[in-house]
């Protein structure tokens, strides 16, 4: 115990501090960057910056070797040629280092001069490097939009003719999972939950001149609404002092994420908290349920594999263009974009286990009590289909999600009914300890 102490009263004694940002492509990263660097006197420093100034050194022979080894054949624009020369940068000629780029970060980073904000981070091992070098100074902001508002912005900037969906399908998929054979490759979509905090960039000023058009992806951090600065700034405050109490839904999102660690499935951990919302809703007295995704009682849990999963390879998906197979989007092997011809089914019906939402409506069925008008639900995932229905059967009359699952039916059918859908924001439930146990322990006597 004394050793937690230590590092969060290092952490509350040190005056300057290192901010990471992540998001998916258009959530509004760069924008953060800005007004963190206008507004809190930030020092930026970028990885990208660091893949451009490796780029000006390189031979073409170097990054087309990575690619004949089974890189990334498709760099027609300057952004995918970066990205595949950050590829090679971490595939070193075989002596893999996928964190090598925070390493060339770190070098640039110097805490007596002031605060830093560092952009760029695409994979775990970038985030990894920096929570070991600086355990007590550095913190991951998670930037998140939705899929419309991002392609929006990605219009605005790029022109409608020039930014087709499969365009911008194209960038995005790449971005977030590298679509590649790379196990050094990008991977926004992992690397994001590794975030401390993370802000949803709801809104954002459209309507801006030409000059400021040009910025909407980079530097203008008047585009920002009132309200996305101060979640930001709500998140420096816990950052300095410690002082700011959870929000209702920072505390039911940690008890849904603390269900979440009991599930039995091998695909996905996923945790739900079924709460009364009155004015004292932030007590256990309020917790109706929990739940967890795993198999029913009486049957064992998958093994070795995911059920669903094995019954998926009855049904095999091949690219249209090189009939290789795929999962779905753009084909590993040769890059065409199978996005509109090609849907693997998800074939949930065969998965084995009961879903987190399902165990904690269905706990309420065993107890002598119901599920009351003003109930709110807090999942780790957004439901599937077969969960929507129920959230809307039993009246829940709110739900709140952290991590986004392709189910448009679900979020269309939740509308349909008026049940409010809230993407969750605040401090991440697997750093509440962290950002928020520091002034209780600062209180325990030595």
């Amino acid at each position: 115990m004394k050793g937690l102490s230590d590092k969060i009263m290092q952490k509350q004694t040190s005056a300057n501090f290192i901010i990471g940002l992540i998001g998916p492509y258009c959530s509004g990263v760069s924008t953060f960057a800005a007004y963190l660097r206008s507004h809190h006197n930030l020092i930026q420093v970028s990885l990208a910056d660091i893949v451009k100034e490796k780029s000006k050194t390189m031979h073409k022979k170097d990054y087309r070797a990575l690619a004949l080894n089974g890189g990334y054949f498709h760099t027609t624009s300057k952004r995918q040629f970066l990205q595949t020369v950050g590829n090679s940068i971490c595939y070193n000629g075989g002596k893999i280092n996928s964190s090598c780029l925070a390493e060339l970060a770190a070098t640039k980073v110097d805490l007596k001069k002031g605060s830093y904000v560092i952009t760029g981070f695409r994979r775990p091992a970038e985030v990894e490097y920096f929570r070991d070098n600086f355990p007590s100074q550095f913190f991951l902001l998670g930037v998140d939009s939705s899929f419309e508002l991002r392609k929006k912005r990605y219009e605005i900037a790029y022109g409608k003719e020039k930014s087709g969906l499969d365009s911008f399908f194209f960038e995005d998929q790449r971005d977030r999972f590298e679509y590649t054979l790379l196990n050094y490759g990008q991977n926004v979509q992992k690397t994001f939950y590794f975030a401390d905090y993370f802000v949803q960039n709801a809104q954002i000023k459209m309507k801006v001149s030409e000059k400021q058009t040009q910025n909407i992806l980079s530097t203008n951090a008047e585009l920002l609404s009132g309200e996305t600065k101060g979640e930001i700034d709500r998140f420096l405050s816990i950052i300095k002092n410690m002082e700011i109490k959870q929000t209702p839904n920072e505390f039911g999102m940690s008890i849904a994420f603390l269900a979440s660690l009991q599930a039995m499935c091998k695909k996905r951990y996923v945790g739900a908290a079924l709460f009364r919302a009155d004015e004292n809703f932030l007590s256990t007295t309020n917790l109706i349920s929990v739940g967890f995704n795993a198999p029913p009682q009486g049957l064992k849990e998958c093994n070795p594999n995911c059920y669903r999963a094995e019954f998926r390879k009855q049904f095999p998906l091949v690219c249209n263009e090189c009939k290789k197979p795929i999962e779905s989007g753009i084909c590993l092997y040769c890059g065409n974009i199978n996005q509109s011809e090609v849907k693997h089914p998800r074939w949930l019906d065969e998965c084995k286990a009961v879903h987190a939402e399902e165990r904690a409506i269905l706990q309420v069925t065993v107890q002598p009590t119901q599920i009351p008008k003003n109930s709110v639900l807090f999942v780790t995932t957004f439901p599937c289909n077969l969960c929507a229905k129920k959230i809307i059967e039993t009246g829940i009359s709110k739900l709140v999600y952290w991590e986004p699952y392709p189910m448009p039916s679900a979020k269309e059918w939740l509308k349909l009914a008026k049940v409010p859908i809230v993407s969750y924001q605040g401090v991440s439930p697997r750093s509440t300890a962290r950002m928020f146990a520091g002034r209780h322990f600062e209180k325990i006597p030595t």
